[in-house]
């Protein structure tokens, strides 16, 4: 939240992935040539380099050059979020869930009659 008055934020800042530095070191860990990967993606080299010294790229940015090189970035960004993953189930989901309990209560059942 914004403070109107002072104009400062009142709320922490978050850190974010540098996008271009996470590239690099990717680039730098698997011997990427940049250039290679500019006439494949359709930019001119120097516009490759701007991407690496990016802390913001834009996702479809990100998308050409995950594509490109077989790599998810975009997953690896997913995967750096401070937030926990809120699962909604669908009503087929929960109804399969009680299902497997209903089965798994069934098979120790005849496991029991069966003495196994």
């Amino acid at each position: 939240m914004i403070n109107k008055t002072k104009r400062t934020s009142v709320e922490p800042v978050a850190t974010y992935q540098h996008n271009g530095r996470m590239l690099a070191d990717y680039f730098e860990k698997h011997s990427i040539n940049r250039s290679a990967l500019a006439r494949q993606i359709g930019v001119a080299p120097t516009t490759v380099l701007k991407y690496l010294e990016s802390e913001s790229l834009q996702f479809r940015i990100l998308w050409k050059i995950s594509i490109a090189l077989k790599h998810n970035f975009v997953e690896e960004l997913a995967a750096q979020l401070p937030l926990e993953v809120v699962v909604v189930k669908s009503e087929e989901q929960l109804e399969m869930e009680k299902e497997l309990e209903r089965l798994k209560i069934e098979l120790s059942v005849y496991k029991n009659i069966v003495g196994k």
